[in-house]
């Protein structure tokens, strides 16, 4: 949990903070490190709301591996790769840990009460994820899944033999994140360490980015899941699941500027020891260890005042106050003095508003009073200290005589009277004297430093806690400055200690039956630390989850002295079990280690290509005195590193304000800090411009800075690309110049003054490998289809860059090992995979020698005749109407969603009272869904299979009174009564029953799809398994041949243009996987059943706005080791694939393939020998005709873009595209606006050779010849 709302609250204070990852922008990362608890938790029990919901224990081990392997797939972590399971806690943690797990018990309860009232039976047994906690028998199955799988990756994917691995499971003491702390600080502690090191850490708590800047790491990214704020949306699948890059680097920059002047105005200003002093201003606002402060909530803005305080105190203190993890109680009693003239304030504000309000209560509470959130207090939740506050505060002010000085004096003696009324409720203390303030104080002051060293050289003490539910008032943080902190180390607790410690009684059964009765019988010393029913307070938060949960402390000796005299009745099992335990390390070997036996269906792995060793945690423990979080002096800090965005390269001023800046689809609700880039010289001139920068390779998108080709300049009146120079129509350009400005400033939170000219550029998407003379690979840089205009005033060109850590090889038999993997280009066995038997050949004849393996593919005429038949099926609302003979506005809600609340109609109802639905659920319009097979939204009007239109029938024959209700009823509410449905029945289980047959139907185990999207029926699947299943009687062949080496395709590289597909890849298309993905082997082949479009609907990005992503559904021809279904058929068969990491093999629409350019010189080897001792790696003459030829059709390429971009605006009038559309619009334009890489194809002309254009279109002599772009640095 960490920092409550801390993630969304810095995302939008700075708004370039956070970005979707996208594969070709993530950088180059040496360490990846997982908190894993987040993952256990959203793989184990994903719907705890739906009673029914329940998955196997192997499919829950399953899908961890997959999310496990998704996030190492999408990192590539190319030295270490840390893995860290919660063990035990220190007790300062596990006051938070009892509460979570007591709420968690409670709501399961209300959930099962719930279920049992409507007569529902769970099936079986439900999954209890308090077992999620170190020391249970859940966790010990884990911790040997998580081995086996580790030794299976490493023993089969090359990717994960690159870097060690290392597993930190539940038995090694400790809390996930800070277990990876403690290595990294380990790692810092080494005399060879890079300080330009690359960290990743997944994570959901919000701490994680508090944690990462703890370091002073100079590369440090936070990756989280994709969050959505204001709607509720479905729990994603792990295929489906994006990330966030939440980027520290650029965080520190955006504090430098928080602070600026702090740094205008003293030379001693140090960004680092900023950042210490800011982590402590962040735990005042609350975390897992101490509550917040009573005035201090992140949602009503606690962080700018503590900023403004800190830069107010700041020339009295004489340094900081967090010094390295170490208080300055001096300095820090100082800042807390000023920090109470705060606290009064916003006391004295609120207190000025108590007069309003009687007249502003309502059933929906008033504004915010000191210490609660707007919307808080209502007449059922006002405590009784705070009725009597606003009471003599409205007598107070009613009392129109009193002079100035005597209502400061009342409003002072308010304060106090409201403080001791908040210890005596909320503390328990009846006599808040001096002596009790300075105790709370002392108590607070130790919570503070126990973090600080927690979080700077891990647990100073095991047994320490914050032995309160509240914090105290910030003016009573006085009198501590003489205070010596000091903490007894101890020992961690054992598991079953833990155990006992956090779990509610309901959770007993987690507990080995020795200890089980300590938590219920009513003899049990311990029986009042496990209550059944508890009280919580939202203490000024606005949601359920954020109330203290008022459970009593569990008294630590009283504890460990009853288990003692149970530990005899413990089985060996248990007690081996009861242990703290080494981590796991993990090191690849050529050679065999032995064998490791299967789990569940998965096989033993008979060879394990890898070491095992264990590290236990004071093997890599630094000493407490030696500090390694600092900013270490050898950091590049000039060179620019691809993917870690950086403000450096332009000079900018900035603002904070309310700027309402976009960043999670919404309006930001507080300030937001501006950039403003300063404007350059010379770049408001498109004949400056162009000769600058045309054809050159530039950085666009600051502060997310992306390598581009810029191939086109423009203004309002002219366009220059490599042809020349052509009249602009202005209206294109108005359209683009509001794109970019429009986007600049409601998206990236920057505002720019001139965008007179534009620069329209292609990105980089990766690099392509061409064999070259004497069997030299040459790397050529691959660019994207689309082309962006940005301003030029935000280019940055000329920096230095740190080069990849990938190293390309040099020579043809590097490129092509022997018995590596390749997949053959050439007809007729276009996609085939194949090995590599001999690349040396390639010497002698300029040819590779290959092994084919050749497959039989499918005939899908009779699928795709029932595919057609079954799309032709559907018809709109206004027929299913008619068929049925209801009305429109009955059908409209009939087959969505209809929330009824079950009883007699009332009035006031509680907040969260049970809704159960009885619509057909077919649409989902809010979530743009739609089930598949029953229902299709196109171009925004409703479709039905008649597979829907019976199933509505006989809804309507069987329960009319509800489409008599919703036909007579004019309301649109949220919800209706089930006296209105029935009113004549109520109570007699009518609701239940119409729930009941619903869920018996077949269309509640359909898929729901994004709308748009392109799915195969079932009828049609199956067809296409038969289809498939058929060509297992056909014969497999393998053929050997001499190739060129152009027409092999090494996995994992750019697919060259002039292979990728001339139309959008469509249903029933064959494929085959060629790059290496989290789930699905190289070679896949299969078959496409569903085009999903995948829009990021706010991204940071300018090139990535309106684009999409395109993701397949593909059946494959054999089952996948964790393969997903499709409509309950084809089983561990079906996965979605990105569409970058796919080969268009064979079309079935045209019975041939269509992706063959050429035709090689193919010579089997057992039938023909070389032909010719030329140069094998020339390209023949008729492939360099075709080049030209596209060439020559692209020419136009960025003017006709520019020219069709109108034409395709205009003829649509301005209407926006579905993303169906948008799919065949892209890939079309994809199709018109291709060029081929360099190396490839001839370069685009040079438009300023010898010289530069001047105004009259002239060439004149140039001053000197164009600087090189980019200075490469490798550090």
């Amino acid at each position: 949990m960490g920092v409550p709302k801390f993630f969304r609250y810095i995302s939008e204070r700075y708004p370039c903070l956070s970005e979707l990852a996208r594969e070709q922008s993530i950088p180059d990362f040496d360490n990846l490190y997982l908190d894993m608890n987040g993952i256990i938790h959203t793989c184990s029990h994903p719907d705890d709301s739906n009673f029914h919901f329940t998955i196997t224990e192997e499919t829950m081990f399953k899908d961890i591996f997959n999310y496990i392997d998704k996030l190492f797939f999408l990192i590539k972590p190319q030295k270490l790769f840390f893995m860290a399971v919660d063990g035990v806690a220190p007790r300062a943690k596990m006051n938070q840990q009892r509460s979570r797990r007591f709420r968690s018990a409670k709501d399961a309860e209300i959930l099962e009460a719930k279920a049992k009232s409507r007569g529902e039976v769970r099936e079986t047994e439900r999954f209890d994820s308090n077992c999620i906690t170190p020391g249970t028998e859940f966790m010990v199955r884990l911790q040997e899944a998580l081995r086996y799988f580790i030794k299976s990756k490493i023993s089969s994917d090359p990717l994960w033999q690159k870097c060690r691995v290392i597993l930190s499971g539940h038995d090694t003491p400790g809390e996930g994140e800070h277990k990876i702390m403690d290595y990294i600080r380990y790692l810092k502690s080494q005399k060879d360490y890079d300080p330009n090191t690359r960290h990743c850490l997944y994570g959901l708590d919000a701490d994680l980015i508090i944690l990462g800047q703890c370091t002073h790491e100079l590369h440090f990214v936070v990756l989280r899941e994709e969050v959505k704020f204001g709607r509720k949306t479905k729990q994603a699948s792990v295929e489906e699941t994006r990330f966030f890059l939440l980027h520290l680097g650029l965080l520190r920059e955006y504090l430098e500027l928080e602070f600026d002047e702090l740094k205008k105005n003293y030379d001693n200003f140090n960004i680092s020891n900023l950042i210490d002093d800011w982590v402590l201003m962040g735990f005042l606002v609350g975390n897992d260890f101490i509550p917040h402060l009573p005035c201090m909530h992140i949602s009503s803005n606690a962080l700018p005042l503590l900023y403004k305080t800190y830069i107010k105190v700041y020339p009295t203190l004489g340094g900081n106050i967090n010094v390295k993890g170490k208080l300055n109680l001096e300095r820090l009693e100082k800042y807390f003095a000023e920090l109470s003239n705060v606290e009064y304030e916003i006391f004295q504000e609120n207190h000025a508003d108590l007069k309003y309000f009687e007249a502003k209560q309502t059933k929906n509470g008033i504004d915010e009073a000191f210490d609660f959130d707007v919307n808080e207090i209502t007449l059922d939740n006002q405590d009784a200290d705070l009725a009597d506050l606003i009471e003599s505060s409205r007598q107070f002010l009613e009392d129109d005589n009193e002079d100035l000085s005597d209502e400061e004096q009342h409003l002072a003696d308010e304060f106090e009277t409201y403080k001791r009324n908040y210890y005596m409720n909320k503390l328990n203390q009846n006599d808040m004297n001096c002596e009790s303030k300075r105790e709370q104080a002392i108590c607070y002051i130790t919570a503070l430093q126990w973090i600080l060293d927690y979080y700077y050289r891990g647990v100073q003490s095991w047994d320490w806690y914050y032995p309160h539910h509240y914090a105290p008032f910030i003016s009573d943080l006085k009198n501590f400055k003489d205070y010596k902190i000091k903490f007894n180390l101890g020992e961690p607790f054992l598991p079953f200690e833990q155990l006992l410690a956090v779990l509610p009684a309901a959770s007993k059964d987690l507990l080995p039956a020795a200890y089980r009765e300590l938590m219920t019988s009513t003899t049990s010393e311990l029986l009042e630390f496990y209550p059944k029913d508890f009280e919580t307070d939202l203490n000024g938060k606005k949601h359920e989850w954020e109330a203290v949960v008022l459970i009593p402390f569990i008294d630590e000796k009283r504890l460990l002295d009853a288990m003692k005299a149970c530990e005899k009745n413990l089985t060996p099992a248990e007690v081996k079990r009861n242990r703290h335990g080494p981590m796991q390390q993990y090191d690849y070997h050529r050679e065999s280690q032995g064998s490791a036996p299967g789990i569940f269906s998965l096989r033993p792995l008979y060879s394990v290509f890898c070491t095992e060793q264990q590290i236990w945690s004071k093997e890599i423990a630094v000493p407490s005195d030696k500090t390694v979080c600092v900013e270490l002096p050898n950091a590049a800090r000039t060179v620019f590193f691809p993917g870690f965005p950086t403000m450096k390269h332009l000079k900018y001023d900035f603002e904070l304000k309310f700027a309402r800046v976009r960043v999670f689809e919404q309006p930001s609700r507080s300030e937001n800090l501006i950039l403003k880039p300063h404007m350059r010289k010379g770049l408001d001139d498109i004949y400056t411009v162009a000769e600058k920068y045309l054809n050159q390779v530039v950085y666009t998108g600051w502060p997310h800075l992306i390598k581009s080709k810029v191939v086109g300049i423009s203004n309002r009146e002219k366009y220059i690309d490599a042809e020349g120079i052509k009249d602009m129509e202005p209206r294109l350009f108005q359209i683009h110049m509001k794109t970019a400005q429009e986007h600049l400033s409601t998206r990236m939170g920057i505002e720019l003054d001139d965008f007179s000219v534009l620069v329209h550029v292609r990105v980089h998407i990766g690099t392509t490998c061409v064999c070259g003379n004497q069997g030299k690979i040459i790397v050529n840089d691959a660019w994207g289809y689309s082309v962006t205009a940005y301003p030029a005033q935000a280019v940055v060109a000329e920096i230095a860059v740190q080069k990849s850590v990938v190293t390309q090889p040099k020579k043809v038999e590097n490129f092509f090992p022997t018995d590596s993997t390749v997949f053959f280009l050439g007809s007729p066995y276009f996609g085939s995979e194949g090995t590599v038997l001999n690349p040396m050949l390639v010497y002698e004849c300029g040819r590779l020698k290959v092994n084919i393996t050749v497959l039989p593919e499918p005939d899908f005429t009779a699928a795709r005749l029932l595919q057609h038949k079954l799309e032709r099926d559907y018809v709109n609302s206004f027929q299913v109407a008619a068929t049925v003979s209801v009305q429109m506005r009955c059908l409209g809600r009939v087959t969505g969603t209809v929330l009824v609340v079950a009883g007699a109609r009332r009035k006031e109802l509680p907040e969260n009272v049970s809704k159960v639905n009885i619509g057909l659920q077919l649409k989902f319009p809010k979530q743009q869904e739609e089930r598949a097979g029953y229902c299709r939204r196109i171009n925004n009007q409703w479709y039905y299979s008649s597979k829907a239109i019976s199933l509505i029938q006989e809804y309507y024959l069987k329960y009319p009174m509800v489409f008599d209700y919703l036909s007579r009823s004019s309301e649109r509410n949220e919800f209706c009564f089930e006296e209105d449905l029935f009113p004549e029945e109520v109570g007699e289980r009518k609701l239940d029953e119409i729930i009941t047959w619903l869920k018996s139907q077949d269309h509640v185990k359909a898929d729901r799809r994004l709308c748009g999207s392109q799915t195969m029926e079932k009828e049609a699947v199956e067809s296409v398994l038969d289809a498939i299943e058929q060509l297992k009687t056909l014969p497999v062949k393998t053929v050997k041949l001499q190739v060129k080496p152009h027409l092999l395709l090494k996995p994992d590289v750019t697919l060259a243009n002039i292979y990728k597909p001339k139309r959008p890849v469509k249903l029933f298309d064959r494929v085959v996987v060629v790059k290496t993905t989290y789930m699905v082997p190289l070679g896949a082949k299969g078959t496409v059943i569903g085009v999903y479009p995948i829009t990021d609907p706010n991204p940071v990005r300018m090139e990535c706005v309106k684009s999409v992503d395109i993701f397949y559904e593909i059946l494959f021809d054999k089952h996948l080791p964790s393969g997903n279904d499709v409509y309950g058929i084809a089983e561990e068969r079906v996965y979605r694939v990105s569409e970058s990491a796919l080969l268009l093999i064979f079309a079935q629409d045209n019975k041939q393939n269509e992706m063959q350019e050429s035709k090689p010189n193919q010579l089997p080897n057992e039938e023909r020998s070389a032909q010719s001792n030329h140069n094998g790696f020339a390209q023949t003459q008729k492939q360099q005709q075709q080049q030209q030829q596209q060439q020559q059709q692209q020419q136009d390429d960025g003017w006709l873009c520019l020219q069709k971009e109108l034409s395709l605006i205009t003829a649509q009038n301005k209407m926006m595209m579905q993303l169906q559309d948008q799919q065949q619009i892209t890939l079309q334009q994809q199709q018109q606006h291709s060029t081929l890489n360099n190396g490839q194809t001839g370069q685009l002309i040079d438009l300023f050779p010898n010289g530069c254009i001047n105004k009259n279109n002239q060439l004149s002599p140039s001053s000197s010849d164009s600087s090189q772009h980019q200075l490469q640095q490798q550090q």
